[in-house]
């Protein structure tokens, strides 16, 4: 199935459309794999999360002479969150099906484009995997996959935590006032988590405190580090930093370039 292994028009583009036949069945069953690989590993994170969660909430009770016993969520939960994982409000498993159909997207333009510029092997092979190409480096068709998958993975991952984490509170309301999001704040963070740094609402209601950002479970974008935590039990505010004073604590220069 080389296309550029005979010479006769008809033949080659025989040839390469055997040829995407084949690499159109072996990306969707390598996604496949990936998503059911995925899946499994996100319950068992699940799990590991629920029980460090209820363990802060036990140790934030005993610091105020509070005894808590910390729910939590059944095993069934669990299954059920891992497989209803949501990235940007869409399924894990429809991101792995549209990773993989932009995996082949690109695989198929990029061999197309090599057959009828009349490339060698080696010269389609480079447009997969990266390498010199007219004297340039190019990052090929597989390691643009590969960035797009390492941010489905991480972004999967911080959803599956704060389902967790989320699961754990809703277990416990009767002892948690409020909720705080809490933003890594660098050179990374977004506008939309600047914004909600030390942002508050209330545990039973969800409406804000002081504000009028609705309630949202981070992740909030892909790569987004933010996360939801519990006021301390008897109302204590976290120690953390809001983004006005983060921000006013940046040199001019740096301020310049976070917000321009």
């Amino acid at each position: 199935i080389d296309a550029g292994g005979v010479t006769r028009p008809s033949a080659r583009r025989a040839r390469l459309q055997r040829l995407l036949e084949v690499i159109r069945a072996d990306v969707r069953k390598a996604y496949r794999r990936i998503g059911g690989l995925t899946a499994r590993e996100l319950q068992e994170l699940l799990e590991v999360e629920a029980q460090a969660t209820a363990t802060i909430l036990r140790d934030a009770g005993r610091a105020v002479e509070f005894t808590l016993g910390a729910s939590l969520p059944t095993p069934a939960t669990y299954a059920a969150l891992a497989e209803d994982t949501l990235v940007q409000g869409a399924p894990l498993s429809s991101w792995w099906e549209a990773q993989s159909a932009r995996t082949f997207d690109a695989f198929a333009q990029q061999v197309r484009l090599g057959v009828a510029a009349g490339e060698t092997v080696d010269d389609l092979v480079r447009r997969i995997v990266g390498g010199k190409r007219a004297g340039q480096v190019v990052p090929g068709v597989m390691e643009v996959s590969r960035r797009h998958a390492r941010t489905l993975v991480l972004t999967s991952v911080a959803s599956a935590q704060n389902a967790a984490r989320e699961a754990v509170y809703e277990a416990n309301l009767d002892v948690i006032e409020g909720f705080a999001h809490l933003s890594r704040l660098d050179s990374r963070t977004s506008d939309i988590c600047i914004a909600r740094a030390d942002k508050r609402w209330d545990a039973a209601t969800k409406k804000p405190i002081g504000h009028s950002l609705p309630y949202q479970v981070p992740p909030l974008h892909p790569r987004c580090r933010s996360v939801l935590i519990p006021l301390d039990i008897g109302g204590r505010p976290p120690a953390q930093t809001g983004a006005d004073e983060w921000i006013n604590g940046l040199s001019r220069a740096e301020q310049d370039d976070l917000l321009g």
